[in-house]
C-alpha cells in the first residue's frame, strides 16, 4: 500500500467504522527492501493490509502497531535495526529502518 489513493483507502476505512495504525516508512539508512513512503495499515488490532517489506522490520513494527492499538495513543518511533536485534527509538530523529 504505497500510491495517491492511501488518504482515499484510509478514509474508507474509517468510514466503516474500523480503527487501526498506519505504519510508514519516513526515512531510511543504507539498504532496505522498501523506498521512503511506502507504508501498510493494522486495521482493527489484527487484519495487515500491505507491507513495509516483511521480515525482522515489519514483525517489530507490527508488534508496537498492536501495543499502539491496544492503548489507543499515536506515537512516531524509529525502529532501528541492527541485523543482530532491534531497538525503539522515541524522538524525532529517526533511525535505520
Amino acid at each position: 500500500m504505497s500510491s495517491s489513493n492511501d488518504y482515499v483507502r484510509i478514509a474508507r476505512f474509517l468510514s466503516q467504522g474500523r480503527s487501526m495504525v498506519w505504519i510508514r516508512i519516513i526515512n531510511r539508512k543504507g539498504s532496505a527492501p522498501r523506498d521512503v513512503g511506502t507504508n501498510c495499515l493494522l486495521l482493527d488490532g489484527n487484519t495487515l493490509v500491505g507491507s513495509i517489506g516483511g521480515g525482522q522490520m515489519e514483525f517489530e513494527a507490527l508488534k508496537m502497531a498492536r501495543r499502539l492499538f491496544l492503548k489507543k495513543k499515536s506515537l512516531r518511533y524509529a525502529l532501528q535495526l541492527n541485523g543482530k536485534r532491534c531497538r525503539y527509538i522515541r524522538n524525532d530523529m529517526w533511525g535505520q529502518c
